[in-house]
């Protein structure tokens, strides 16, 4: 059997480095959908092949739920969700709605289970102690140890506020790992990559959901951070499309390109910047803008 007829059990044994070299596992991730994908729109994809993919994810849910649940919402999402938008021409806006599932799982999670959620906040309570020790062992500035007894002193409700974050924080992750994908996705077809958008229509739940942040209770908070979290990444993927494509259209060099990204990732205020470009290419569609270069 040819070996890509192997990609969706050598990705998921790629996935369970997550388990043993967290580091490792997590860069990647950003390529195992490229795996499923490539085997997913593949000429030799058969029964045999999908019934030998499915059985191995069974015995990785049996063995190890939480490797297999995380497998299907982080690698199997993104790369069903581009085959149904790629090869099935489905409208779908994978970039956008792939992550769903894993918000929703989180969500519930973290609703329904309370000893999960209450293992995570413990997690999270240690990791700040560990931290803290390390670091007031240190000779560090007066003003940081003012933060660190902050934190200390509050690491209860900083861990708390923290796990009910992991919703939009899960369906980000999964979203990026998407948006990283869908370029490889379409040119498996022949596709022409577009620039990715946000449909003017969901600026109304983003909006809506924004305001929450002017009240006064916990929950209100957290719907607000949720909402600006995630949308927040949504226009980050439109704004970062557009600063590739006036990177292309004025022909900058690839070493100031790299250059430029690296500012991007490195600096939380060029975060900021490059998710307000992509929202407000909603109204101005800086896309279309035309230069005098462009008319000669």
């Amino acid at each position: 059997m040819i070996l890509q007829n192997f990609f969706p059990i050598i990705s998921l044994l790629l996935f369970t480095t997550n388990l043993f070299f967290p580091q490792v596992g997590f860069i990647v991730t950003f390529f195992i959908p490229l795996l499923v994908i490539t085997y997913l729109t593949g000429k030799t994809r058969n029964k045999k092949s999908d019934i030998y993919s499915i059985v191995a994810l069974l015995i990785a849910l049996f063995y190890k739920p939480i490797v297999g649940v995380s497998f299907i919402l982080i690698v199997l999402a993104p790369s069903f969700f581009l085959y149904f938008n790629t090869v099935k021409e489905k409208k779908i806006y994978p970039v956008i709605t792939s992550g769903l599932p894993a918000f929703l799982v989180t969500l519930a999670s973290l609703s329904l289970i309370p000893e999960y959620r209450e293992l995570l906040q413990e997690a999270i309570i240690n990791n700040i102690n560990m931290v803290a020790n390390q670091m007031s062992q240190n000779d560090i500035p007066l003003e940081d140890k003012g933060y660190i007894a902050y934190i200390s002193n509050n690491k209860e409700s900083i861990a708390e506020f923290m796990v009910m974050l992991l919703p939009c924080l899960s369906y980000s992750y999964v979203a990026l790992l998407t948006y990283i994908s869908r370029s490889f996705a379409y040119r498996i077809k022949n596709i022409p990559v577009k620039l990715f958008k946000v449909p003017d229509v969901l600026i109304i739940p983003f909006i809506i959901g924004g305001f929450f942040i002017i009240g006064s209770s916990p929950i209100s908070k957290i719907i607000a951070y949720n909402t600006l979290i995630i949308f927040g990444s949504l226009f980050f993927f439109q704004g970062l499309d557009l600063v590739n494509f006036f990177m292309i259209k004025f022909n900058v060099f690839v070493f100031l390109r790299l250059l430029f990204y690296i500012v991007i990732f490195s600096e939380p205020f060029m975060l900021i910047f490059v998710a307000l470009f992509g929202l407000f290419d909603n109204w101005f569609h800086f896309d279309k803008i035309t230069f005098k270069k462009d008319n000669n």
